[in-house]
């Protein structure tokens, strides 16, 4: 077997050490939702159809490079030709990309604040509870530091590769990414960083 890590934030250390590294249920952070209500905004405002396919959005709108990223999780599709979706386990054979991952936030929260200028270019906002919450979650995580996992003991049947299509075939320098359909228990991970 291959090394396996995971990067995230230290605001779930004690989770993850006391239940495993499991899940997050992005859809109780109030991300999802305030996309997709702004998608409906958008919808509303300026007749932009986010459920279409990328090349019928306006103009104004294809300027965000993460447009097609924003609307899969709004809608909780998986894109089908890139790495991107939410609610499983992601781990990457890559000690630097972890840490990246780590370093960083959730693509979820970029996602809300990019969301939010693109309203606010249109003259339009999105202020209600759910974008609290999206500040809130971000300075949280912002506060708490990277938290790096090594994965010490995985069953290779659990792997899936990066696109969440069948079982992984997990050999060195081939595939850097991974779903894994499972929960990892503490005793089965390491905190490195």
């Amino acid at each position: 077997m291959i090394e396996l890590y995971h990067g995230t934030r230290a605001l779930y250390r004690e989770t993850i050490f006391k239940e495993g590294l499991r899940p997050i249920p992005v859809e109780d952070n109030g991300v999802i939702d305030y996309l997709s209500s702004s998608f409906d905004i958008l919808g509303d405002r300026l007749s932009f159809d986010w459920r279409a396919s990328l090349v019928f959005y306006p103009d104004s709108i294809q300027c965000i490079d993460e447009i097609d990223f924003m609307a899969a999780a709004a809608k909780g599709a998986p894109t089908k030709s890139r790495n991107f979706r939410y609610g499983g386990v992601y781990l990457t054979s890559s000690i630097v990309r972890a840490r990246s991952y780590a370093d960083s936030l959730p693509e979820s929260i970029r996602f809300g604040f990019r969301m939010h200028d693109l309203l606010s270019s249109h003259g339009l906002a999105n202020h209600n509870e759910r974008f609290s919450r999206v500040l809130a979650l971000r300075d949280e995580l912002s506060s708490s530091g990277p938290l790096v996992i090594r994965v010490d003991n995985y069953d290779p049947q659990k792997l899936l590769n990066e696109l969440g299509t069948g079982v992984a075939t997990v050999l060195a320098g081939q595939q850097k990414s991974f779903e894994y359909k499972g929960i990892i228990p503490p005793g089965d991970i390491t905190e490195i960083s």
